[in-house]
């Protein structure tokens, strides 16, 4: 989950890239090991309070296998983002 330092954010945003071929990420924390993956999630928050807070919040969203389920069956852009706004409580 790349995020962006909160002083280089003016709108808190989230991106999420489904991928077509998995791409290979090294784990944070144990670079050593290397992890496909599918489902990229970008957090831009806009202070580090903020960062602290929904980092963790979607750190433990994305731990329901059914969440990441959806996600990953969700076809467009639009059902991305409805199964994202349903998990996050978005409007």
């Amino acid at each position: 989950m790349p995020h962006a330092e909160p002083e280089h954010v003016l709108v808190p945003a989230i991106a999420v890239a489904s991928l077509a071929k998995p791409a290979s990420f090294r784990q944070m924390g144990a670079p050593g090991i290397k992890l496909d993956v599918s489902l990229v999630l970008m957090p831009a928050l806009t202070t580090k309070e903020q960062a602290a807070g929904e980092l963790a919040r979607l750190v433990g969203l994305l731990q329901d296998e059914t969440l990441r389920r959806a996600l990953a069956q969700a076809a467009t852009s639009q059902a991305l983002y409805e199964v994202l706004a349903r998990s996050l409580g978005a409007p």
